[in-house]
């Protein structure tokens, strides 16, 4: 039974897999040439057990993210910059590192 279920999932993997590929190449914006892929009768009916659901979303839902408290101030400080000259053994006598500094930390760019 087991193997059956994996089977099973398998299939329901591969078909909505390429129903995705062939909807993301309808709404493509062109400039090549087309796979021209099309679903089997057993494919068929796979998503038809699935449901277009299952493959597509639902339609008119709203997707909705976490609510984030509004930010009083700045949360983080703000970094300082210098400018440090240094004198490198290159052809270049001398480049220009920016020197930013977040609470002590030091990063160079």
């Amino acid at each position: 039974m087991e193997k059956w279920k994996k089977v099973w999932a398998d299939w329901k993997a591969k078909t909505k897999k390429k129903a995705l590929a062939m909807r993301r190449e309808a709404s493509g914006t062109g400039g090549g040439p087309s796979s021209r892929q099309t679903l089997t009768a057993s494919e068929q009916r796979v998503l038809g057990i699935m449901g277009l659901s299952a493959v597509f979303g639902l339609v008119g839902i709203e997707e909705r993210g976490f609510d984030e408290p509004p930010l009083q101030g700045s949360p983080l400080p703000s970094p300082s910059r210098d400018t440090v000259h240094t004198e490198f053994p290159s052809q270049t006598a001398a480049d220009e590192i920016m020197l930013y500094s977040i609470e002590g930390t030091f990063y160079l760019y």
